[in-house]
This record gives structure tokens, sequence and C-alpha cells, in this order.
């Protein structure tokens, strides 16, 4: 699944298809709003209105074949230098797209799941914490999101809540399996880098540092003990979700991104 001719069309349209490439999501040294004085052409009205549409299409891109820039869309960094970059990494990388593979054995049709979290890193967000996640069927992402947490206390719980926001999608994707004749007969997997958030996750007595957690966010454990999810330890340097919290360098954004996007780079 690649969408090539929006991403050339959108390009074209900014005037970037001439531009030099680049192999990271955001600059290095991104810019935000805080950091730059707004001049009045970038106020104007003609502006605005293009730099929603810009950030628009790349929502549309980022949510339907290139999990790998969800990120960048979903702050919604205003300045215009971002975009374009953005953009420019697009256009860098168009012929990539979503690849599906027959699997064989244990993991045919078996769905799994990455999350990950970053706690209260980005003055952006009102030092609030950001999480992701997404469902991989047959070595692609079929589902992902990036989402703007609850304020959190700490990064375990930071971790726990996207913990279950992602079981509550993946109940969804397992529904839709059924429905398709791919009933899922084993627990799905879900893949995090913070143990402190499994333990919370599969432990069923309420420990004194997690008395303070919101009780629907306890609904995983639930299910943990219902044989609907287990969870699993993953290394943060092997966490593909890593690409939904941070603007990652380039040798770890490409490998995370061939993990999610079927790829073999």
């Amino acid at each position: 699944m690649i969408q090539d001719n929006f991403i050339g069309n959108l390009t074209e349209n900014y005037g970037l298809d001439k531009a030099q490439p680049v192999n990271t999501v955001l600059p290095r040294d991104m810019v935000t709003a805080d950091d730059k004085q707004t001049t009045s052409e970038e106020s104007s009205a003609d502006m605005i209105r293009k730099v929603k549409s810009a950030v628009g299409s790349l929502q549309y891109v980022a949510s339907n074949t290139r999990p790998d820039v969800a990120w960048a869309p979903f702050l919604l960094i205003i300045p215009r230098e971002n975009i374009q970059w953005i953009i420019r990494y697009l256009y860098s990388t168009r012929h990539l797209g979503l690849t599906y593979h027959r699997q064989q054995g244990e993991d045919a049709n078996q769905l799994k799941v990455y999350t990950d979290a970053s706690y209260a890193d980005d003055p952006a967000l009102e030092r609030r914490s950001t999480g992701g996640f997404a469902s991989m069927l047959n070595g692609a992402a079929i589902h992902w999101k990036v989402k703007r947490l609850d304020v959190c206390l700490s990064t375990a719980e930071a971790e726990y809540h996207i913990l279950c926001h992602a079981g509550r999608h993946a109940c969804h994707d397992r529904e839709r399996l059924r429905e398709s004749g791919f009933e899922q007969l084993k627990p799905t997997t879900i893949y995090s880098d913070s143990e402190s958030a499994m333990a919370i996750a599969n432990t069923e007595r309420i420990a004194q540092r997690s008395k303070h957690i919101d009780v629907r966010y306890h609904w995983i454990r639930e299910q943990i003990i219902n044989n609907v999810f287990e969870t699993k330890y993953i290394r943060t340097h092997d966490q593909p979700a890593d690409l939904f919290t941070k603007n990652l360098p380039p040798d770890v954004l490409a490998k995370h991104r061939a993990t999610l996007m079927g790829l073999s780079e």
C-alpha cells in the first residue's frame, strides 16, 4: 500500500519537489512555535489556511500508509519550516509503503501490538506525555495511533496508560479479524519496554505507588487475567513504537520504519 502519487502532488503544490532530500522526519534542531517570532506574512489568513491544509494532508498520509510520520503532524507544529521538512522527508521516501507478507506457522494471521510512551518531555505539549502504539499483522502495521495522554506522575504511569489504550483498540482489531475468519485463539501479545508498567498490569494487588492511577486504566489487568492479552518485554533499542514518541536519528528511524511497514531496509 503506497501513496506516492498523493505525496508527489503535495510536494509539487508546495514547490518542494526540487528541494534537497532529507532522511529524518523533522530536523534535529526543530523549531517550535515558542522559539520563533511570527511574521506578518505567517500570521496572514492565507498563510494560516495553507498551513492548516498542509497539516491535514500530512495527517491523511500518516493515518493511511505512513506510520513513520504519525508523530509529527500530531504535534501540530506550526512553523512553516517544520511542515516543509516533513513534506521533503515524505517525498524522499515516497516509494515506501506498507508491505504485508504471507507468514507460516504460529505467526500467521496473529495480531501483536507494540506500545511506547514519552513522559512529559515536550514543552510544546505543556509537559504532557505522549504515547503511541501499532497493531501488527503478517509483517506490517494494520492500525496505529499517537495519543496525548492524561497527566501522568511517572514514566511507568505513562507507559501503563498507553498499554491500556493499545489494548482497547486491539480488542476492536481482534473482533474485526474474527468477523473476517481469522479468530485470535491465543492471547494477543503487547510488547512494552517498561518493566514497571508491565508489573502494574500483571499484578492484581493495588500497590502503594499505583493507588492514584485512575481505575479505568486497570481494565487491562482484567483482560490479561482473562487471557485476552499477555505482555512481553522488548528492549528500547528494538521497540518500533519508539518512533511514535520522538524524533529519531536516521539509522534508528530506518530500522523501526522497516519493522512497522514490512520493509527490508
